[in-house]
């Protein structure tokens, strides 16, 4: 874990040296609304799943965005994120990297994939969680250019199992909703 996060942070250290006029860094916070899914393995007979009533927590972290041309960006963020169920918070650090193509001026449609590293959990959760959790992003940006302030709103598919027990799957998913600033 802290081996991950000390290449996060070299890389986006190296993307942060970048001087080049179509780079710009921001900040963003927002709300998450989040919830797991649970799964009944394969060695049960029955096809059960069950979605956790879901939670609300919120997001906070840094950006570069990276112009490749007038209507298409990549964005790699460093994010912490409050995320679960209804009775387990879950934290998280999730590096997403969005491909960002400009329908317009200013409307942006969003997609890429994320990693997550579990920072902590509730109740002691975290013994039975996996230490990473993938997932891709799907979503849809406005940037007022002229301010440096822009809005998002996406959601997270999670593609792998957090659980760390057999028996049964435990996948997130959530809807995010924010604001930002760029530098």
């Amino acid at each position: 874990m802290k081996k991950c996060i000390a290449t996060i942070i070299i890389i986006f250290a190296c993307i942060f040296t970048i001087n080049a006029q179509n780079v710009k860094y921001g900040v963003k916070a927002g709300l998450n609304f989040s919830n797991l899914e649970i799964k009944l393995s394969d060695d049960f007979e029955e096809d059960d799943s069950e979605d956790i009533n879901g939670k609300t927590g919120f997001y906070f972290g840094g950006f570069v965005d990276i112009s490749i041309s007038e209507k298409f960006s990549i964005q790699p963020e460093l994010l912490f994120s409050i995320e679960g169920g209804e009775d387990t918070g879950i934290n998280f650090v999730n590096v997403p990297i969005m491909a960002k193509y400009y329908i317009t001026s200013g409307l942006s449609l969003q997609a890429g994939p994320q990693i997550g590293f579990l920072v902590s959990a509730e109740d002691d959760a975290d013994e039975f969680l996996k230490s990473t959790n993938f997932g891709l992003n799907a979503g849809l940006g406005f940037d007022l250019k002229e301010t440096g302030i822009f809005f998002d709103a996406r959601y997270n598919f999670g593609l792998s199992d957090i659980g760390d027990a057999t028996g049964f799957e435990v996948n997130t998913k959530g809807f995010q909703i924010g604001v930002g600033y760029k530098f």
